[in-house]
């Protein structure tokens, strides 16, 4: 039988049930996954090496999600040996009922570099958007500065996060462009490993994840408008209502009544 598969960032959190775990996910997000086969509710085996536990599961959809999470309680995770934010591979196999952990500390992706214009010859800052952290494993336990390699070049950057949770930039000064060989508007592949905390320039890709997520941020624009819409239109056509429009002169009469006696109007 078939093997499913996918990718989660594990968060620890106090308020979950010891023996649950939820998946929250977002349905155009994150990595490719093939977790359909588990069943909500259901009761698994969770493996991790040699470490494993009766669970149940659970699974909820964000609608802005960067990547794909597991919500675990601390005695589970410290059960399991499990540290939060890190990430796993997972492997279930409907045959044995098992849910297996395999961590994933390194995750390659590739995005559109931005070269800012600043003109410091010192500045060698790096600004990575939260939704691009999220896709690399950096999102969680980011720290304030980031060691960037590529090639024999490494060293520690200062690292910006803007507010947008979906913003997917990839942006870097000048100074550091040159270093590191970085053009502006080119797509390159990179990859952050959780456990050295190096974020590694591989060289020039072909696929730019960061284009996917505007895309997304776009189109989420566009429901949100349109569902705006669609209330506005539904108040109006409520308003058109006989119902309503008889209740609205009701009031209307009322308030020019109390007008005419110097009446509070309230």
């Amino acid at each position: 039988m078939k093997l499913s598969k996918g990718i989660v960032d594990i968060l620890v959190l106090q308020e979950m049930e010891e023996n649950v775990v939820t998946f929250v996910t977002d349905r155009d997000g994150g990595l490719p996954q093939d977790l359909q086969e588990i069943q909500e509710e259901v009761t698994l085996t969770l493996k991790k090496g040699p470490h494993d536990a009766k669970v149940s599961i659970r699974k909820e959809y964000g609608d802005e999600s960067p990547f794909q999470f597991a919500e675990i309680n601390p005695k589970l995770a410290k059960k399991l040996s499990i540290r939060n934010g890190t990430r796993y591979a997972l492997e279930y196999d409907p045959k044995s009922n098992t849910l297996e952990l395999i961590r994933m500390p390194a995750t390659q992706v590739s995005a559109t570099v931005t070269v800012g214009r600043s003109r410091s010859k010192s500045n060698l800052s790096l600004t990575v958007g939260y939704a691009l952290l999220s896709l690399l494993g950096a999102a969680e336990n980011r720290p304030a500065e980031i060691l960037l390699k590529k090639g024999t070049r490494s060293q520690k950057i200062r690292l910006f996060v803007p507010e947008n949770e979906l913003n997917g930039e990839f942006r870097v000064t000048p100074l550091l462009a040159n270093q590191y060989g970085l053009e502006d508007g080119k797509p390159f592949l990179m990859e952050y490993n959780q456990v050295t905390k190096v974020l590694s320039i591989l060289g020039p890709a072909t696929t730019d994840i960061s284009m996917l997520l505007r895309k997304r941020k776009r189109l989420r624009k566009r429901l949100t408008a349109a569902a705006l819409r669609q209330v506005v239109i539904s108040v109006r056509q409520r308003a058109r209502s006989p119902r309503i429009a008889s209740a609205r002169k009701r009031l209307n009469r009322v308030r020019s009544s109390s007008r005419n006696q110097n009446l509070p109007i309230f």
